[in-house]
């Protein structure tokens, strides 16, 4: 289980480990589930994905659906470039996901206020400080705009320029 987020009418961005099986290979798409909004048990929307690519050499995969599902949300838009890129230390950002809080079972969602600290020497990864637990895998990290600067992963951000993707990623 993890987070996952809408970029578009029919596309979803989340971790490639979230849709994985045991074996680290994708699972068959009947068994992938899009659980848009969920609270705990309260479960508004659940859609059948309709297929999945994984983004070689980067935790993240794009799962297609075939409902519309900016006729239920309204799509994330991805921070272009020079925004990520003109970050100044202490910029605040947010992110949301369905992390383990000790007693529950990572369906109750949870907001954190996250803080840019710098770039790495060679531009390729942010450095925050923000709460991260098992089961925020994929929380997209926004500004108060709800503009996407990175998806969590694991502990750094990386830039996905060669695949069609600009923006960064924890792991």
């Amino acid at each position: 289980m993890g987070t996952g987020f809408v970029i578009d009418d029919y596309t979803i961005l989340t971790n490639a480990h979230v849709i994985d099986n045991q074996n680290g290979t994708k699972s068959n798409v009947s068994y992938v589930r899009f659980m848009m909004n969920r609270d705990g048990a309260n479960i508004p929307y659940n859609f059948k994905i309709k297929d999945i690519v994984k983004i070689p050499y980067a935790d993240l995969a794009v799962l297609h659906t075939t409902v519309k599902l900016s006729n239920y949300v309204r799509p994330l838009p991805l921070a272009p470039d020079w925004k990520i890129m003109s970050l100044k230390k202490g910029t605040p950002l947010y992110s949301v996901g369905y992390p383990y809080h000790g007693t529950d079972d990572y369906t109750q969602r949870y907001w954190n206020q996250a803080m840019f600290l710098a770039q790495s020497a060679n531009k390729t990864e942010l450095i925050m400080k923000d709460k991260f637990r098992a089961g925020a895998s994929d929380s997209p990290l926004v500004d108060s705009s709800f503009n996407v600067y990175g998806v969590s992963v694991n502990n750094d951000l990386k830039i996905l320029k060669n695949h069609g993707i600009k923006f960064l990623i924890y792991y």
